[in-house]
């Protein structure tokens, strides 16, 4: 029941006096989980990430923070891994928001431009982008500038699939297909 910090060590694996993480926890030092608050911080002594452990599992409010202090993302998770993610730039402005099912990104996701228009809509399924439903690229101005399906392809997301491009009117501009990250096929312009 006593709270436990852990400090940052230099690269003569001296130990700083600067808490790295601060932290409740069950279990043996040999083998222990976390278990109640949880704190991490910056070497410049500004708080990280700040939440609640229950069983070993995030819960409740979680926030991570950006080394100056100012809010980078914050999420509530329910008993099960759910719940409502959002993320912040260093300014302020919401960067992305989208939802956790079983702690894995799940159905659909939005990232913004900082003037507030959405630059990406994604869906996720288990934390991987879907394959089956179509997601689309905006220009800044607010039309959408591409539409098609996306996949997890040797670590990298790539297009796979019917594809649309728009002139920046919402006009098409052309469409055609995808293979691998590869135009494939006939293609309209």
């Amino acid at each position: 029941n006593r709270q436990m910090q852990e400090y940052f060590i230099n690269e003569n694996d001296e130990f700083f006096s600067q808490i790295k993480l601060k932290f409740y926890c069950k279990g043996t030092p040999d083998n222990y989980e976390y278990e109640g608050m949880f704190e991490s911080y910056y070497v410049n002594n500004n708080i990280n990430s700040k939440g609640v452990y229950a069983d070993g599992n995030k819960y409740g409010d979680w926030e991570t923070y950006y080394e100056d202090g100012s809010l980078k993302s914050k999420v509530y998770f329910d008993y099960y891994g759910n719940g409502d993610y959002t993320s912040f730039l260093k300014t302020g402005e919401i960067y992305s928001k989208g939802r956790y099912k079983d702690y894995l990104k799940n159905g659909k996701w939005l990232i913004y431009y900082k003037n507030g228009n959405i630059e990406w809509t994604l869906f996720y399924l288990n934390d991987k982008i879907n394959p089956n439903i179509l997601c689309s690229y905006w220009y800044q101005s607010g039309y959408k500038k591409t539409e098609g399906f996306l996949v997890d392809f040797d670590e990298k997301i790539i297009w796979d699939g019917k594809f649309i491009e728009y002139y920046e009117n919402g006009i098409i501009y052309q469409q055609g297909y995808y293979a691998d990250g590869k135009k494939n096929n006939k293609w309209i312009e």
